[in-house]
């Protein structure tokens, strides 16, 4: 019967490994619920983590993931900047005139490069080293090796070689431009540790 052939199909799991799985499924679903409405009230650090929790597998729709990334980078959420700056820089940055259901994208890099900015200003090391290959690549902006090294001489002496060579991953996957890259470099920048920076 067509039953039985659709579950020839399916791995051989116990009880107890479906249990835990459906177990953590809603604890996310409980936390991201949670995040969104924390987020609506304005609680910038609910609002990132609501952003990152869709952002890694709630939701592909960027409308609804960078409403929240908004809502943390305009109270001054620098990884939230950070991750709507690589965004704008790949062309994936929501216009305002966006919905749900019809999404506009701004087709100018530079307002990535604002949205770096801001978060380099507010002491982001990785997005003022970010900064620097934008400027030394001319992505989303002119090339200029001068404010290049400008911005990698702020923060070399504070970012860890690791959080270097993410960051070099990331301006790497940018310069290929290319569809399934961009979604790495973002799954890149959201899953980044922010503790390589220090």
């Amino acid at each position: 019967s067509a039953q039985k052939h659709c579950f020839s199909y399916c791995p051989k799991i116990s009880l107890q490994e479906m249990f835990w799985e459906v177990r953590i499924m809603l604890n996310n679903y409980i936390k991201l619920e949670y995040y969104i409405n924390e987020s609506l009230k304005g609680n910038s650090d609910a609002a990132y983590m609501a952003a990152k929790l869709l952002a890694t597998g709630g939701t592909s729709n960027d409308y609804v993931i960078q409403k929240h990334f908004n809502i943390a980078a305009n109270q001054g959420n620098e990884k939230a900047q950070r991750i709507l700056g690589i965004y704008g820089l790949c062309n994936r940055l929501v216009t305002e005139d966006s919905a749900y259901d019809n999404i506009m994208y701004n087709p100018d890099k530079h307002d990535g490069i604002v949205w770096l900015k801001e978060a380099a200003c507010s002491g982001d090391v990785i997005s003022t080293y970010l900064l620097g290959g934008c400027y030394q690549h001319g992505l989303g902006i002119n090339k200029d090796s001068e404010k290049a090294d400008l911005y990698f001489n702020q923060i070399i002496s504070v970012i860890s070689p690791e959080a270097i060579l993410e960051t070099m991953l990331i301006i790497e996957f940018l310069l290929l431009d290319t569809k399934k890259l961009v979604d790495k470099c973002i799954s890149v920048l959201v899953n980044f540790d922010d503790s390589m920076a220090a």
